[in-house]
């Protein structure tokens, strides 16, 4: 007899978790700072299901207001390409994130990188779901730099950091986010844009 096992998010932690960081940030990240999950829960349990949910938008979106003369196949691409875009940006920024902590002359710690860039785009990720969904919303995007009060919020606790190092990585990781999403979203955008007129239109 085959067992099936579903793996269940945990869908308290994060409405919790997002909750605690938009309401009182700088105490959350005192909870976080004193004993937080691991990276892997944090990943299937916090981003994933932000992620999946914003490209869920973009897919409807596309599909039912700003492209619905195409075929459902561009809504697909277009979810498709908002999962890729959000996901794998994020590590990336994580990762290079740290590095730049590194030749800052700070210590590398990729798992307390992760949670900042994770955690601080929270917001962004929110206003996404929302403005994907509905373009005539695109406004509330604007509040998607409440996470950089999240981010600052959290990188003041990071030990070990003198106040230069504390504006630098900020400015730092605010400047990289813009190239990173802008640049990705132009790039991704192209190569779909290009692949379904070229194989479907």
């Amino acid at each position: 007899m085959r067992h099936v096992y579903f793996i269940k998010m945990d869908y308290k932690f994060l409405y919790q978790r997002v909750k605690n960081l938009i309401a009182d940030p700088a105490k959350e990240w005192d909870s976080i700072m004193s004993g937080d999950r691991k990276i892997s829960f944090i990943n299937f349990n916090f981003l994933l299901p932000l992620v999946i949910m914003a490209s869920v938008s973009a897919f409807l979106g596309t599909l039912i207001f700003t492209h619905s003369g195409l075929d459902p196949l561009y809504a697909v691409m277009a979810g498709i390409r908002t999962f890729i875009l959000f996901y794998f940006i994020i590590y990336a920024f994580a990762f290079i994130f740290n590095e730049i902590t590194n030749y800052l002359g700070a210590a590398k710690d990729f798992e307390l990188s992760f949670r900042l860039i994770v955690y601080s785009l929270s917001p962004f990720l929110l206003c996404q779901i929302m403005s994907q969904l509905f373009e005539s919303l695109i406004f509330v995007n604007i509040l998607a730099f409440y996470g950089l009060y999240i981010f600052w919020a959290g990188l003041v606790r990071k030990p070990g950091l003198s106040e230069k190092q504390k504006w630098q990585l900020f400015l730092a990781a605010a400047l990289l986010f813009l190239v990173l999403s802008f640049s990705g979203s132009w790039l991704l955008t192209r190569l779909s844009d290009k692949l379904y007129f070229a194989l479907f239109a």
